[in-house]
């Protein structure tokens, strides 16, 4: 008996296409030439050639010509697996941004060198991938996935990279980078031979094409060796090593970028059919997005409070607005993609690495402005307590009594404990407090009272304290600036601790160092902003000059105004003055910091119109160039 065993289904009987084992980036419709020995001869009275000969130029000298270029396969936006790779790129930034706190010089530049290493290894793979990767087949995936793995080396090694005055340090971070490095320019090398391979197969003509590729194969293997002598530069300790390295980057940027650009010879290797204008938008995006995860962070540390103070409310409005103006400010002038004439297109792009450095260092200050106007606000409250408790308590004891119920009411409010050191330290000064007997004085005095000086190192201790229940930690260094003497005035202390107190001014020296992080953001913070709304200026008035300005609908028979060009000229140049302009004026801001006038910075800094006043900045910065477009519309 036999029994046939039928499926629910059928099999289809026409396999699904395989995937190839390599992909050409040229167009479809680009038939090579034939062979000389396949083609069909042709005879005639006169003439005796094949169909291959007949598709060779003759130069007058009896040279065969060079053939104008093979055309490549674009693409007119962002792949999905090129959106996914630079998911890759938010989430390194993200990461080192958690685990290193802008809190000194050296954590700035180990911010901004990081990211300039991150954002170049991801504009090399980019160059390659608006131009030539078109086609899906095994050898592409396989790349791709090596991409991947080189954003993860860039992962592992973010705890450890940072710059300061011993380099051994970070000697294993820096060495691993320089590997991670050498692994990404190795594979872009095989990507750029397998089209150098397709070029030369395909038409032999194409020299000019197989040489601007050859060119880039070879600075990216001079960049391969220098990273791999790098990675035993490190070893040795070498100071060098590191001025080879920022040396390296903008070389092999600039080369690879710049090569169409030379010669008519590889204009076939330009980017201006590509949409490389749209990658670098979207990664403007994903940096702007970067700092809405921040402001989301902070909304989040502040929601913890049961009532919002009309501060905070502006605070978070403000941080979110300005956001959106930056965004607003970006891509208003792109109203399509920009595909410039080169060399534009690729001092365009170029721009937007200290854009996105700009950019990132603003979104990143201003979620620490939320932060630290909440900060700021409990630490009024702490102040005016302690002042409080001081002229109700006329006596050692009684102060004493009160503010050991003040501490317990503090740490039982913001939930955060003294370490055991700290606590030490308090009950210490508690004691210098009960062994005055006679008046303490008040905190405004100058004289050297006991009583003061005890209380002074208990309110910045809980001060501390509170900073740190927000996630605003001490940081490693300490150094001297008005930020510092400006907060120390805050709590009711003159800054300078008490010299006599066996080394009780540690919580004092404690707070100084807080201050003065916020003196770093706050410089930073006016310094990035600025310097992002004059390279919007740029990037836009370059986006602009083949675009027109918005103009009532005319009908068809009416013939365009001719001054319409002098139109777009002066409202492009008007638009670039102005941002320039109120940039150096954000710019100008941080000079408050190291101002001579003391009280006039902390005035400033302790009023909830930090935020504000970047926002107002950037909304002028609209309304003129509205007003001004508006002003060309009705003369164009």
């Amino acid at each position: 008996m036999n029994l046939r065993l039928r499926l629910p289904f059928r099999w289809p009987r026409t396999s699904p296409p395989s995937l190839p084992f390599f992909g050409s980036p040229l167009r479809d419709d680009e038939a090579p030439p034939p062979h000389p020995t396949d083609a069909p001869k042709v005879t005639s009275p006169t003439v005796t050639e094949t169909t291959s000969e007949l598709s060779v130029r003759h130069h007058p000298s009896g040279h065969e010509e060079e053939s104008p270029g093979p055309h490549f396969s674009y693409h007119e936006e962002s792949t999905a697996i090129e959106l996914f790779y630079d998911l890759f790129f938010v989430a390194n930034l993200g990461t080192f941004t958690d685990l290193h706190k802008i809190d000194d010089g050296p954590a700035l530049s180990s911010y901004i060198a990081y990211f300039v290493l991150l954002w170049s290894t991801w504009f090399q793979s980019t160059l390659f991938d608006v131009r030539f990767s078109t086609r899906d087949s095994l050898f592409a995936r396989a790349c791709t996935a090596v991409h991947f793995f080189v954003m993860a080396g860039f992962a592992a090694v973010a705890r450890s990279f940072y710059l300061d005055d011993h380099p051994d340090r970070s000697e294993k971070a820096f060495r691993a980078l320089c590997l991670v490095l050498l692994v990404s320019r190795v594979v872009l090398i095989l990507q750029y031979g397998r089209v150098m391979w397709v070029v030369w197969r395909r038409d032999r003509r194409w020299r000019g094409t197989f040489w601007g590729l050859a060119l880039g194969v070879g600075v990216l293997s001079v960049a391969a060796a220098v990273y791999l002598g790098l990675f035993f530069a490190f070893e040795r300790h070498s100071r060098l090593a590191f001025i080879g390295w920022f040396l390296l980057v903008p070389v092999e940027t600039l080369s690879i970028l710049f090569i169409p650009s030379v010669g008519k010879r590889w204009r076939s290797l330009s980017f201006e059919q590509t949409h490389l204008g749209h990658r670098v938008g979207l990664l403007t995006i994903i940096i702007l997005g970067e700092g809405v995860i921040g402001i989301a962070r902070a909304i989040n540390n502040v929601a913890m409070e049961e009532e919002w103070s009309a501060a905070i409310v502006g605070q978070i409005a403000s941080a979110v607005l300005i956001v959106y103006f930056l965004w607003t400010l970006y891509f208003d002038p792109l109203k399509t993609t920009p595909r410039t004439s080169a060399p534009s297109t690729p001092v365009w792009t170029l721009l937007h690495l200290p854009l996105h450095i700009a950019l990132v260092l603003c979104v990143e200050s201003i979620a620490q402005f939320i932060t630290w106007r909440h900060a700021v606000e409990s630490l009024r409250s702490l102040s005016d307590l302690f002042t409080k408790l001081v002229n109700i308590s006329p006596t050692g004891p009684i102060l004493a009594t009160h503010i050991e119920t003040a501490i317990e009411t503090f740490y039982a409010t913001f939930r955060v404990y003294p370490s055991p050191a700290r606590f030490a330290e308090m009950t210490r000064q508690l004691g210098v407090i009960r062994n005055v007997t006679g008046s303490v004085g008040s905190l405004e005095s100058t004289d050297s009272n006991p009583a003061i000086n005890a209380t002074d190192q208990i309110a910045s201790g809980l001060a501390v304290s509170l900073f740190a229940s927000y996630g605003i930690e001490v940081p490693h260094a300490t150094f001297d600036g008005s930020a510092a003497a400006a907060v120390a005035a805050a709590v009711g202390g003159d800054g300078g601790g008490a010299a006599g107190d066996g080394g009780g001014s540690s919580s004092i020296e404690e707070l100084e160092s807080i201050a003065n992080v916020f003196g770093l953001v706050f410089e930073y913070c006016f310094i990035a902003t600025g310097c992002a709304v004059i390279l919007l200026g740029v990037v836009g008035w370059m986006a602009r000059r083949r675009h027109s300005l918005p103009r009532p609908h005319h009908h068809h028979s009416e013939k365009p105004h001719r001054n319409t060009s002098t139109t777009i000229k002066r409202y492009n140049t008007l638009s670039l003055l102005l941002r320039t302009a109120i940039g150096l004026g954000l710019a100008l801001l941080a000079t408050f910091v190291a101002g001579p006038n003391e009280r006039v910075f902390s005035a400033f800094i302790f009023s909830p119109w930090i935020l504000p006043t970047i926002l107002l900045a950037l909304v002028l910065v609209v309304v003129l160039e509205w007003g001004v477009r508006i002003w060309g519309g009705k003369r164009g």
